[in-house]
Formats: structure tokens, C-alpha cells, sequence
């Protein structure tokens, strides 16, 4: 995987000192206002009581659920990969996990999106991989407008129960319809990628990433859909979860609503690392659940839980299957 993140264009730059320092001033500044935050409420348990409330043998049960639900999201999104990646290389189940976990690691050091190209593509062991950019477009851009979706339909549904200026609230729906109607749009020009033609360097090199986008089928994509909104689903169900060990005193509708506003946010709000992710999960969960007056420590708390489950706990585990797998690949 190395050696293909050294070919593609100014990856150099992408990993310098300078981006490095830059990720961590402004996760250090996210952090640091959430931390803010949180003590500015006052209100209500401290986050640390109320990871203690929780954490006892009466909520195993619903912990071990909890945990249970991780495999089955990452399991579905490989699951997702392997079929769209099939459009351009043959791709076992196995690799698509490796491969899958590895652009998640690699979103540590750049950003999410960028990382996700590159580790998904690095560590597939195939000449053609390099095609496979396009299928990891699509994996991705399917997640973004299923959660973009049910993100529109929750913001709708608390439309009565947020502290936002009427104007506000009417100008970021309208902008969330129009982005879903720019990706309605893009499946319909999908095959127009085909004629694509270029004298540069990198779009030729990309040209036949392009062409696996336009060659998917509706059949195929909406396959794919079905196990991305399956994978929302799993997701959601975990955050719900969660924020019934809490004990959130809400209506599952509200629930339900509230996650998908959440995780709306942390969709369409750029993150340059790991850190920055878990601050604005943290941010939009004061900011949303502060409507229903809940405590800061227990809104953060479960921004945190979920986190960890979801993002620390399949980093850590890819970092051991990346590492053995590295080591047989030398040993051979």
C-alpha cells in the first residue's frame, strides 16, 4: 500500500509536516471547544459519572449488544466494497474487510475521504486495483446520500423542536434537497463518464475509474443502496441504543430523529482526522439534544461511546490484521 500512495499525485505534500501540524491545531481546537462546552453547562452528571452509571453487570446485556453491532457494520460495509469493487477487479470477501479497515486507518494521518481512497486501493493485492478508485467513489457516495436522506427527514421531523431561526432552518433544507437532487442527477449522467477524454497526465491514468462508474447498472447501485441503508440501520439502531443505557428520557421518534441529524452533521461537515470527527459528533450532540434540556456529561458521554465502539475499537483491530498480514507478505 505504501508503495502505491507514493505514485498517486502529491502525496508527498498530503502526508508533510506541515498538514500533520495542521490536523492536529485544529483537532486540538475542536477538542478544546467541546471540552469548553461541556463544563460551560454545569447541569446535570459529569461525563465521567456517566460512563461510571452505566458500567455495571445490570447493562452488560445491552453493552455486549452494543459491541455485537460493530462486526455487523463493518461486515456490511466490506460487504458493499466487495460488490463494487468486483466491477473492476475480482475481490474476495476477506480482502474487502483487510482493504476496508485499512482505508480507515489510513484516514488517521490524512483526511477521511482522501484516506479512504488510498487505503482501500493500496491494500488490495490485484494490478488492476488503481480501477477499483471509482468503485470507492461510488461505496462512499452511496453512504453520503443514504445518511444525507435520513439526515433531510429527521431535520424535518424536529423542524418544530430546534432554536433556529425560521430563515435558517429553511435555507440548510433547501440545500440538503438540492445536494440530493445533484446526486439524483449524477446517477443520470453516470454513463456520460464513458466519453470522458483528456490529455492530462492523471485523468488518463483515472480514466478507467471513470469508466467502472459509468458501467455499474441500476440493478448493481441499487444492491449496493440496499446495504448501505442496511448499514444506516445497524448504525443507528447502536446510537439508539446508547442513548437508552443513558437513560434518555425521549420518545424512540425523537431518538431516531436526533441520531439522524447527528450523524447528517458528521456527513456533510468536512473532518480532517479521527479526533476532529469525534468533535463534531460531540458539538452537534450538545447543540441537538440540548433542545430537549439533557445533561452535557450524558450527551457527550454517548458521542464518546460510540466513537470508540465504531471507530477506535475496528482501527485498532485493523492495525493487528493490517500488521500480520505485512508480515506474511515478508516471510513469503
Amino acid at each position: 500500500m505504501t508503495q502505491f500512495i507514493k505514485n498517486l499525485p502529491s502525496s508527498g505534500k498530503i502526508v508533510s509536516k506541515r498538514w500533520l501540524l495542521l490536523k492536529l491545531f485544529l483537532s486540538i481546537g475542536v477538542l478544546g471547544y467541546l471540552y469548553t462546552a461541556l463544563y460551560r453547562d454545569g447541569k446535570g452528571i459529569t461525563f465521567g459519572e456517566s460512563l461510571q452509571e452505566v458500567w455495571s453487570w445490570q447493562n452488560a446485556g445491552m453493552i455486549l449488544l452494543l459491541v455485537a453491532l460493530v462486526p455487523v457494520n463493518w461486515a456490511l460495509e466490506s460487504w458493499k466494497w466487495q460488490r463494487l469493487a468486483a466491477k473492476a477487479t475480482p475481490v474476495s470477501y476477506r480482502d474487502a474487510v483487510r482493504s476496508t479497515l485499512a482505508g480507515l486507518l489510513a484516514g488517521l494521518v490524512l483526511p477521511a475521504q482522501v484516506g479512504e481512497v488510498l487505503g482501500r486501493v493500496g491494500a488490495l493485492r490485484s494490478s488492476e486495483r488503481i480501477k477499483t478508485v471509482g468503485a470507492v467513489l461510488v461505496s462512499g457516495g452511496i453512504q453520503f446520500y443514504v445518511s444525507l436522506a435520513a439526515g433531510a427527514i429527521g431535520f424535518w421531523a424536529l423542524r418544530n423542536k430546534l432554536t433556529m431561526p425560521r430563515g435558517v432552518f429553511d435555507a440548510v433544507y433547501v440545500g440538503l434537497l438540492l445536494l440530493v437532487a445533484a446526486g439524483v442527477a449524477a446517477y443520470g449522467f453516470r454513463k456520460q463518464l464513458a466519453n470522458i477524454s483528456s490529455s492530462g497526465v492523471w485523468l488518463q491514468k483515472f480514466r478507467h475509474s471513470l469508466l467502472v462508474v459509468s458501467q455499474y447498472t441500476t440493478k448493481e447501485l441499487l444492491t449496493a443502496s440496499g446495504i448501505g441503508l442496511l448499514r444506516y440501520g445497524v448504525y443507528t439502531l447502536q446510537f439508539v441504543l446508547a442513548l437508552r443505557l443513558f437513560e434518555f428520557p425521549l420518545p424512540v421518534s425523537d431518538l431516531v430523529a436526533c441520531v439522524a441529524v447527528l450523524l447528517l452533521a458528521k456527513t456533510v461537515l468536512p473532518t480532517l482526522t479521527v479526533f476532529g470527527d469525534l468533535g463534531i459528533r460531540g458539538l452537534t450532540a450538545l447543540y441537538v439534544f440540548g433542545q430537549f434540556d439533557m445533561s452535557a456529561g450524558k450527551v457527550v458521554a454517548v458521542s464518546v461511546w460510540v466513537w470508540v465502539l465504531n471507530i477506535v475499537i475496528p482501527v485498532l483491530i485493523g492495525l493487528v490484521i493490517l500488521w500480520g498480514y505485512k508480515r506474511r507478505i515478508h516471510a513469503a
